[in-house]
């Protein structure tokens, strides 16, 4: 069995950002090799590519094969690394508990969240409870995320995390509430559309796509990105939808100080996409 688990060199990368990332002192490469029972040339070649993987997160592997290596960077990083590359590898069966489960289900009845959302949420609260439970806590966060204390996103995490204290009896601070907020900020959420509609003549269907743009910058302002299989399909087959996506990309850029990736920019291009379907005349001059 755990022959075939190390055959896959990205399930080999999991294990190794694991290992590292609680190890309380140096983790020397040949115990990696012997646990993975791959060769070293292997590891090293592995870990070659879990430093790349990692620099855009600003995290770092130091120290050298002989002597040990560490995980070096923020924790808020070290999470979001998992939650967008290694989350199923490492997280896929965590015990959480019969009662930790059923609140997690009644929070997503009350709040009417559909599955992509609530996934969102679930990861997060997953790999928040792991992490402060190996004795890994948020300690600062940058003032971007500090700009959710208040904000409705925050008043919801803040509630349901006063439920999950009275189940696991220890307190959880306002950092680690503002790193559940984060999941919540980004959240497709049910909109009114009646007032948007008094201002301007626009259909429900097209009011809806602003929430979701809307949404999505929420998204990015706070530093989570969805993978998008479907980029180059956008880019080939609906060009004016993803040239008015590289227009609206530098707007976002210049004014609110945020940087969208490729996969956003696929997404962004959908919506224009649809919009501009909607607007079609029923007969082409």
């Amino acid at each position: 069995k755990q022959e075939d688990l190390f055959n896959s060199s990205h399930t080999r990368m999991a294990y190794m950002f694991w290992q590292l990332m609680h190890a309380e002192e140096p983790y020397l490469t040949d115990d990696l090799s012997e646990e993975m029972k791959v060769a070293r040339t292997t590891t090293i070649s592995d870990l070659n590519r879990l430093r790349k993987a990692i620099e855009k997160y600003d995290l770092k592997i130091k120290g050298k094969a002989n002597t040990g290596l560490a995980l070096c960077g923020d924790e808020y990083k070290i999470r979001l690394f998992i939650l967008e590359n290694i989350y199923e590898q490492l997280y896929l069966n965590f015990p959480l508990g019969q009662i930790i489960r059923e609140k997690l289900y009644d929070f997503q009845e009350r709040l009417s969240m559909d599955a992509l959302g609530f996934g969102f949420f679930y990861r997060f609260f997953v790999v928040m409870i792991q992490r402060m439970e190996s004795g890994h806590t948020i300690k600062k966060l940058e003032p971007k995320y500090e700009e959710l204390y208040g904000s409705s996103a925050y008043m919801i995490v803040d509630e349901f995390l006063n439920e999950i204290e009275q189940v696991k009896g220890y307190k959880i601070s306002k950092e680690e509430r503002l790193f559940l907020s984060i999941s919540v900020a980004g959240m497709r959420t049910p909109a009114n559309t009646a007032e948007i509609e008094q201002k301007i003549s626009i259909s429900e269907g097209v009011a809806d796509l602003i929430i979701e743009i809307l949404d999505r910058i929420n998204r990015l302002k706070y530093g989570f990105h969805i993978y998008n299989p479907m980029v180059d399909d956008f880019k080939n087959k609906y060009s004016v939808a993803y040239k008015m996506a590289e227009i609206a990309k530098g707007v976002l850029e210049e004014r609110v100080g945020i940087e969208m990736t490729e996969d956003e920019m696929g997404f962004l291009a959908a919506y224009f996409g649809v919009f501009l379907l909607e607007q079609e005349p029923e007969k082409k001059r």
